[in-house]
């Protein structure tokens, strides 16, 4: 097994630098301990780069002080990321006699990022819990999260004993927010897409009305993915690929130059047919699954008609998608 092996790899090279040696007159000298202390700095950079959290690296640079000095801000793979400010993608359309206007939302929005964690005991790893956790835009300070919203935990705790506890990053999920930390009106999920060879991450996002777009950092709007002839319930990031799900069930690939492809047929129909169907995708083990969710019906027509004068409408460089009339 490559782990029988990694572990009499390990072996060897510590007890060649544990075992005893014997000098002259047969006197054992003292076993030579590893001061791992004085590791080659250009070993400790090589570690930081296989650390898979922030976690992971408060760990490493609470061994010893050269440990927490080989890390810098040059080599850091966890920096802090400058706050992501988009435009609003629902506007106010105010209707008069032969005019329209639009007007945005004022206030600020931005990307917020929320961690999941798994954490247990180091002694009893086969049990955990499941924690979230975002950083604070003001202070910089991560906080612990409920769960199943955004809300912060009334009775947590202020500090992690990480020599107690083993602390696992499972994914992290990301919101549009305003200035309140209030959910952003017209998105249902946001994902952040990493292009080689650019300075800017790709942010996706899947709207109100089941359409995909993207931020467009150069001319400061929302586009709209070309091609799309359907309407999307969830969009995912898995192993360096964009897929998104639409309520057929059909799972289409997204490429780096905003084209959209059919990667799958859609689910067999089932019992759920004559029923509301929010599907969704689950990670679980390497793979990718779709899961799917029985809702009760919505007879209220959130579209509106033409003739009231306050709408609120989803704003990109297509067209104005009349939403919710006011």
């Amino acid at each position: 097994m490559n782990r029988g092996k990694n572990t009499s790899i390990w072996s060897v090279e510590t007890k060649h630098v544990t075992m005893s040696q014997t000098g002259k007159g047969g006197k054992q000298r003292d076993k030579e301990m590893v001061d791992w202390s004085k590791l080659p700095v250009d070993l400790l950079r090589l570690i930081v780069l296989r650390l898979f959290s922030l976690v992971e690296l408060i760990r490493f640079r609470s061994i010893c002080s050269s440990w927490r000095s080989s890390v810098s801000n040059a080599n850091n793979p966890f920096r802090s990321r400058p706050l992501i400010r988009v435009n609003p993608i629902i506007v106010v359309v105010i209707s008069i006699p032969e005019h329209e206007h639009i007007m945005g939302f004022p206030d600020v929005k931005f990307l917020s990022r929320a961690t999941f964690f798994r954490v247990s005991l180091s002694s009893s790893l086969h049990q955990g819990r499941l924690i979230k956790s975002d950083v604070d835009i003001n202070t910089r300070k991560l906080h612990l999260l409920n769960c199943l919203s955004r809300f912060p935990l009334e009775h947590s705790c202020r500090s992690l004993d990480l020599l107690e506890f083993t602390v696992s990053e499972i994914r992290q999920v990301y919101e549009v927010q305003d200035c309140y930390k209030q959910s952003a009106l017209g998105f249902k999920r946001v994902v952040i897409v990493k292009d080689a060879g650019d300075d800017h991450h790709r942010i996706l996002v899947i709207s109100w009305d089941g359409k995909i777009r993207d931020w467009n950092y150069i001319a400061e709007e929302w586009r709209r993915i070309p091609d799309q002839t359907t309407e999307f319930t969830d969009i995912i990031v898995h192993k360096g690929l964009t897929y998104a799900l639409d309520s057929q069930g059909i799972v289409w690939l997204i490429s780096s130059s905003r084209s959209i492809y059919r990667y799958g047929p859609s689910l067999d129909e089932n019992i759920t047919s004559s029923c509301c169907r929010d599907m969704s995708f689950v990670e679980c083990c390497g793979e990718l699954y779709i899961v799917e969710r029985l809702l009760v019906k919505n007879d209220i027509n959130t579209n509106g008609s033409y003739g009231h004068r306050f709408s609120l409408a989803i704003h990109d460089d297509v067209e104005d998608v009349r939403w919710i009339r006011i």
